[in-house]
Formats: C-alpha cells, sequence, structure tokens
C-alpha cells in the first residue's frame, strides 16, 4: 500500500515480519511486531490496517475498527482498507455501514472484484436479489473465471423466476469451463436433461467446501432438524446407549449428529467427502476418527465394521439409493442398523421413484424407499414423516427411517 521507503528500512522489515507471522496465524507475534512499528511511526497507514484485521480475528472487533478508522484517516484513497473495515461491520451484523465500505472501495477503485464481490453477497444475504444480481453481474464482467460469483448468479435468477436467464448464465459458465461440476448438476436440475443417478463427488466438495464456516449457522435459520429426529427414532429403535457399538455418522458435515451418537459409541467415525467439513468437525473433539472419502467406497471397503451407521441429509445427494445401501450392508455388521433422512416425493413427481429438484438435491417416494430397503436386504424397524427443515419459507417434507439386517 505505502512507499516502504518512506520509513526507516528496519522499520520496514519489521512490517514484513509482522505480516509473514499474521499470514501463519500466529496473531500474538504479529500484534507485538505491529504495536512495534506503530510505536515508532505512530500513523502509519498500513500497520494500522492489518493490526486492526488482526484485532477482529482476535475478538477485538471495536478496537479493530477504531485501528482501521485510524488508516483511513491518514491515507484514505486504498480501497483495500474500506473493504476489510466494511468485511468487520457486516460481521458486526451493520450491512449498511458495510456497504457504505463496499461502495467507498468501489468509487476509489472500480475494476476492484473483491469490493463488488462483497458487496453482492452483502446484497444477496438481505434480500436485497435485484441489486444482488447487478453486482454479480459487475463481477463476472470483471473476472468471467469467477465461479463463486457465477453460481450465486444462476441460483438468484432462479430464485427471481428468470429460469431462461438462469440456464443461459450457466451456460455460458460451461462455455469457459466445460467439465464445471456446479454447473453442469444445476443445468441437470433446472432442464431435466442428462440428469445423473447421483450427485458427482466434485460439485458437492465443491458446494459444502465453500459452505463449511457458515454451515451451522445458515441450517440454524432454516429450522434444521434432521440430526434430532435421527436421534429420536434411534432411541425409540434400539437399545439404550450404553456407549458399546462402531458407529459410522456417514456425511457427518461440521458434526451436527456427532454429539446425539456418542453416547451410542464405543468407537464413533465420521466421514465426509468435504474437508473443509471435516475441519469444523474435528474441532468438536467428538469424533474418534474423521475421515476423507466417498462414502460408497468407504462402506464397500469396510465390511462388518459398523453396527450402526447414520446418514442425516446425506442420501439426498443420491438417486439412485441402491448401490450405496447395498454398500451399507457390506459395512454393517450382522444385526446392524441404518438410521437416514430423505427428502419425500410424491409418487407422481417421477416413476423412477426419485428426481432431482431445482434446488440440486433428490427427492424419493416412500414406496421406492421401501422397496430398495427390501431388495438390498434390510428390514425396516421404523418409517415416519417429518419435517427436515424450512426452505425459502416452505417447509421441507422428509422421512426418517431406522432399519436393519434381519437376524437370520
Amino acid at each position: 500500500m505505502t512507499d516502504e521507503n518512506e520509513v526507516a528500512p528496519e522499520l520496514a522489515e519489521t512490517l514484513l515480519e509482522a505480516i509473514g507471522h499474521h499470514q501463519q496465524g500466529k496473531l500474538d507475534v504479529a500484534e507485538k511486531l505491529y504495536n512495534t512499528v506503530l510505536h515508532q511511526a505512530p500513523g502509519h497507514p498500513d500497520a494500522l490496517h492489518f493490526l486492526g484485521v488482526l484485532l477482529h480475528q482476535s475478538g477485538k472487533s471495536q478496537m479493530a475498527i477504531e485501528s482501521i478508522q485510524a488508516s483511513i484517516a491518514v491515507c484514505p484513497s486504498h480501497p483495500d482498507v474500506h473493504v476489510n473495515l466494511g468485511n468487520i461491520l457486516k460481521d458486526l451484523g451493520k450491512p449498511n455501514e458495510a456497504e457504505t465500505c463496499y461502495r467507498q472501495a468501489i468509487a476509489l477503485a472500480p475494476q476492484h472484484v473483491n469490493a463488488r464481490h462483497n458487496l453482492a453477497i452483502l446484497l444477496s444475504e438481505q434480500d436485497q436479489l435485484d441489486e444482488a444480481v447487478t453486482a454479480y453481474r459487475a463481477v463476472i464482467h470483471l473476472q468471467p473465471d469467477h465461479d463463486i460469483a457465477r453460481y450465486h448468479l444462476g441460483m438468484i435468477l432462479y430464485k427471481l423466476g428468470h429460469v431462461e436467464q438462469a440456464v443461459v448464465s450457466f451456460q455460458e459458465w460451461l462455455e469457459l469451463d466445460p467439465d464445471n461440476p456446479r454447473a453442469q448438476h444445476m443445468l441437470a436440475a433446472w432442464t431435466g436433461k442428462d440428469q445423473p443417478a447421483r450427485a458427482q463427488d466434485d460439485y458437492i466438495r465443491e458446494v459444502f467446501d465453500g459452505f463449511a464456516e457458515s454451515f451451522d449457522e445458515q441450517l440454524g435459520k432454516l429450522g434444521y432438524r434432521a440430526p434430532q429426529l435421527l436421534a429420536e427414532v434411534i432411541q425409540r429403535g434400539m437399545k439404550a446407549p450404553e456407549a458399546r457399538l462402531d458407529v459410522l455418522d456417514a456425511g457427518c458435515g461440521t458434526g451436527l449428529c456427532g454429539p446425539y451418537l456418542r453416547p451410542y459409541s464405543r468407537r464413533l467415525a465420521g466421514v465426509d467427502i468435504s474437508q473443509g467439513m471435516l475441519e469444523k468437525a474435528h474441532g468438536l473433539d467428538v469424533y474418534d476418527e474423521l475421515i476423507t472419502a466417498e462414502l460408497t467406497i468407504l462402506c464397500e471397503g469396510s465390511a462388518e465394521s459398523y453396527d450402526l451407521i447414520v446418514a442425516a441429509d446425506t442420501l439426498c445427494y443420491f438417486g439412485d439409493l441402491k448401490k450405496i445401501l447395498k454398500a451399507m450392508v457390506v459395512a454393517l455388521r450382522p444385526g446392524g442398523h441404518v438410521a437416514f433422512t430423505l427428502e419425500q416425493a410424491t409418487p407422481d413427481q417421477n416413476n423412477s421413484g426419485f428426481q432431482l429438484n431445482t434446488h440440486g438435491r433428490y427427492s424419493h417416494t416412500e414406496n421406492y424407499a421401501r422397496h430398495v430397503l427390501k431388495e438390498t436386504g434390510l428390514g425396516i424397524r421404523s418409517s415416519g414423516h417429518a419435517i427436515l427443515r424450512m426452505e425459502n419459507n416452505v417447509p421441507v417434507h422428509g422421512l426418517v427411517v431406522l432399519a436393519n439386517i434381519p437376524d437370520a
């Protein structure tokens, strides 16, 4: 930002050292070095800016705001400083003030992609969808290969009812990136053409890696109930928890099912294809093992390893359930149980018994679920209907199933 020749060379070195420690996550060391710079050069805008970012990361957000505002007072023309101030204000639940910061950054640097993208996200979160469309289009104009902007632009257009525009937007995306899994999957969902029997691994990985940081918060807003519903059906249908079972949390995500499963578990393993989600689950300190793998492959290679497999909102990324349920049977010990949720389709929606919906997940009819369970050798212990969560203020109806390998 500022010309390092404006300060003594040793001070510039100290600042670079501080930035290096900051980037490595050594916040205490970096903070001391930023303060060393500021002790010798109290109005140094870069040190004030980066110290502000660090203070926010350390939970000292008001001090962070004051530090960054001091940087702006000294040198108001650097867009990155306004963007970072906007990010802090957004985190603190001050969207109007954050928007002002992003727009100031754009006024200073109209080509600033990050400022425009952050503005687009903010507008979308505030349900200012038409304005968000304009903002995302501006991002894509500046950076045509901006995958996140292209994804959210298409999703907002679809949400607004501009289906043809959404399809065209994703087709343009595929012209730039023909193998992009998100564009392929959502086009199949929206057009009904070339629908896969299950979501591609790359699609699931990309979606959930990008979703990991805000996953729990977003599901909380949707009234997400799958972990509790499965805990209830397990409690009713199995013996009291005695920490004697080997349990697999299949598609464990950030670990929302983990605390419910721990009382049953001698050993509790979680598997997910998203490394970002597993990093969040690791912080719970609930699992004995966390595995990055595709679920079907893991189960097929884990013969008679588990007494209970639980899949909360995992099988909605599989259309045809036969292969994954067969794999789970392989992984279960004799008499073992599987508990899972499905989003429910009505029988007249699709003759195959399942369909890929416009939100990108599959739903299944109850008859289809019963047929596949029987075909794969699983007996139904219980099957009930429930609202899994809300989506766009509409209840998502689902099935909550407990099945087992019948005793010989």
